[in-house]
């Protein structure tokens, strides 16, 4: 359908603009061209799109799927970054809304009579800023976001896995432990 096709090449987009050039990036902060990369993914249809994880896997990633109904307890972000968020987003509105409400207030108006406007064109360019700002909250909450990937026990595997010497493909004689 037209709606398949438009979030399939949503997601072929993504996987071009964000993902690729974040994993390059970081793995040339590692100083590891050929590092393989691991993408965890819930298991939404669009995540199981065939051209979506041929591209995801053409950049020398595995994909590793959260299965239905876990994603609360084991993926990171849903742990621990997303709730951070989502309530940052709602502080930020019900701040807007507030100080809509008392303006009308301090003007003498009956709020209960007093409708705040909330149509979409008076949103959408607040919604841009809070989203912004629920961001940077949401960027300066790193032990929070780190319980995200403690509490499922990805740190603990990664760290094991970096101890039992994972490392770049074309050093010799070097045993690579899969998760």
């Amino acid at each position: 359908t037209d709606n398949h096709w438009s979030t399939g090449a949503s997601m072929l987009r993504w996987v071009d603009c964000v993902l690729r050039p974040h994993v390059n990036s970081v793995r040339k902060q590692i100083d590891c061209p050929d590092q393989r990369g691991i993408l965890i993914l819930d298991v939404f249809k669009a995540h199981q799109d065939t051209d979506f994880l041929d591209a995801v896997r053409k950049h020398n990633m595995e994909i590793v799927f959260v299965p239905a109904s876990c994603t609360d307890e084991l993926q990171p972000l849903d742990v621990s970054g997303n709730q951070i968020f989502k309530h940052a987003l709602g502080d930020r509105f019900s701040d807007w809304y507030s100080s809509e409400v008392a303006a009308r207030l301090e003007d003498g108006q009956d709020v209960a009579s007093s409708q705040v406007d909330l149509r979409l064109a008076r949103l959408k360019p607040l919604h841009a800023n809070w989203l912004i700002s629920s961001y940077d909250h949401l960027r300066d909450q790193r032990s929070a976001l780190a319980a995200g990937w403690s509490k499922p026990g990805l740190t603990k595997a990664i760290l094991d896995a970096r101890t039992s010497r994972v490392s770049c493909p074309e050093e010799p004689d070097i045993e690579v432990t899969r998760l």
